[in-house]
């Protein structure tokens, strides 16, 4: 998460929301800042989303990412339908120059899917899978139970194929792709939200 950010949420009007972040030039930066943009619309159980996000060449450089003077930007589609016990989810994302490469031009997508099979589990499983280089793809299935208000656990497996690792950023140790390319792990975790 960048430091020194200034964000604003507008108050949901009929069912739209808007919400936009900037990230400061500073220090933890190197004088590089950013810029992101996003809207959702929900109704009833329809929900879509599109989102628009820029690094300056600076930050993609004080990042590690790069050394020339390339700004990045992505482009994000999102939206998910509710119906009964079921929801479906669908998402699509174009980066430009990825980290600050120039011409490292990403196109991602992915599905999802989720149904209540008791008032307190749910089963959910996704797919994603990208154009790099490389094509990456990920798959997880995963159960959540909720315990009481606020509290649940969790099950999830993974299986990523393109050199893609799982884990890290906060989530635990991350799992590194064996000779073929491949990763699968498996975790157990408890959620409280304060």
């Amino acid at each position: 998460r960048a430091d020194n950010v200034v964000a604003y949420q507008s108050p949901k009007m009929g069912g739209f929301q808007a919400l936009a972040a900037y990230v400061t030039e500073d220090g933890a930066t190197g004088g590089g800042d950013a810029f992101s943009i996003n809207g959702i619309y929900k109704a009833g159980p329809l929900m879509v989303g599109a989102a628009y996000e820029t690094h300056s060449d600076k930050l993609n450089q004080a990042l590690g990412s790069n050394t020339t003077d390339v700004e990045s930007s992505a482009v994000r589609l999102m939206g998910s339908y509710k119906f009964g016990e079921a929801k479906v989810v669908g998402f699509y994302q174009s980066t430009t120059d990825e980290g600050g490469v120039a011409g490292a031009d990403v196109d991602t997508w992915g599905l999802g899917a989720s149904y209540k099979v008791s008032p307190a589990g749910t089963v959910k499983a996704q797919y994603y899978k990208n154009d790099k280089t490389v094509e990456q793809s990920l798959f997880a299935l995963g159960y959540d139970h909720k315990l009481g208000k606020g509290t649940d656990v969790y099950a999830q497996y993974a299986l990523t194929d393109g050199s893609l690792g799982i884990g890290g950023s906060g989530h635990g140790e991350s799992v590194s792709a064996d000779g073929n390319g491949d990763t699968d792990a498996f975790s157990v975790g408890i959620r409280h939200k304060f």
